[in-house]
């Protein structure tokens, strides 16, 4: 990146990589609702879409006695009438990935944040969750909700989407991919989100995801970053368990 501009944008991982993550091609299916993984400790992290686009759930496991690899379990949740608009409008695959399973679709034309809230109090029994970082843009509502039904205040915590505090994390997914030490199950939505991402450059050449000039949606990896925020601070991080901006 030698030279390179201030806020330039860049075009981020390779798809080659990206497909050779995996050593249990499918298993993204039964991750997604916590089967094989129960018990594990990770770290959740939440996008949560504006009016009708998509909201993900990530569960970031890190490697243990079972698994060498960084593990990722995704879920995504799309309003209905925005599947039908576009599966035809956009040419996106979301009416062939819902029948797969890889999405979930909500009634109405927005998302209903409760299903969100549901599936992470099932992952909260599921899983040993060490912490849920939040874009705090609209999880307001959501970790109040949470809260009312029992979830500690302190699990859920702000993670800011600016480079002093995604940088680190966007590097680290970025090794992860290149040295084949992710397994992401072979999600089909997560690889379209991976394909779509472009990522913008401060100053000083650090760098993040750029939603705005990426190619679609990238929420997935948006919910993954925020995760590894967390781990990456619980393992003696010298930024430490701050996690503002």
């Amino acid at each position: 990146h030698l030279n390179q501009g201030s806020d330039s944008v860049s075009r981020w991982l390779s798809i080659k990589k990206w497909d050779a993550c995996t050593q249990h091609p499918g298993a993204w299916l039964d991750w997604s609702d916590g089967t094989g993984l129960e018990g594990r400790r990770c770290f959740g992290g939440i996008d949560i879409s504006s009016k009708n686009d998509i909201t993900a759930r990530a569960w970031v496991f890190p490697p243990d006695e079972e698994f060498e690899r960084w593990v990722v379990s995704l879920k995504f949740w799309v309003p209905e009438e925005a599947i039908k608009i576009r599966s035809k409008r956009d040419r996106v695959s979301y009416d062939r990935w819902e029948k797969a399973g890889a999405i979930v679709s909500t009634p109405g034309d927005f998302i209903d944040q409760n299903y969100v809230m549901q599936d992470i109090i099932k992952g909260l029994e599921t899983f040993d969750v060490a912490g849920i970082g939040r874009d705090p843009f609209d999880t307001t509502k959501l970790h109040t909700d949470l809260v009312k039904e029992g979830v500690d205040p302190d699990l859920m915590q702000i993670v800011r989407q600016g480079h002093l505090t995604l940088s680190e994390p966007t590097k680290f997914l970025e090794e992860l991919v290149t040295t084949g030490l992710l397994d992401h199950g072979g999600h089909p939505v997560l690889r379209w989100m991976a394909g779509n991402t472009a990522i913008r450059f401060d100053e000083n050449l650090n760098y993040v995801p750029a939603k705005k000039k990426s190619a679609e949606k990238i929420d997935g990896i948006a919910a993954i970053l925020n995760g590894l925020r967390l781990a990456i601070a619980s393992t003696g991080d010298p930024m430490g368990p701050e996690l503002y901006v």
